[in-house]
């Protein structure tokens, strides 16, 4: 379940669950390609923690291009 649901930025594993509907290692590795090849935008905190904002997420999720990985 995602925390909290009118945040602004949301975790990798949150943005699984909003576009695919669960959160397995494959959907992970997904959204990651998408932010390395600039699919995606996300904010880095640290060396290894993505946050996407949920503007994104929301633009994504109302793509009518089903290339998304």
């Amino acid at each position: 379940m995602i925390s909290n649901e009118n945040s602004l930025l949301v975790s990798v594993g949150d943005a699984c669950r909003l576009l695919f509907g669960q959160n397995t290692a494959t959907d992970k590795a997904r959204i990651y390609r998408m932010i390395h090849s600039n699919k995606i935008e996300a904010k880095v905190f640290g060396a290894r923690n993505y946050y996407i904002p949920r503007a994104e997420i929301e633009r994504i999720a109302g793509s009518t291009d089903s290339s998304t990985d």
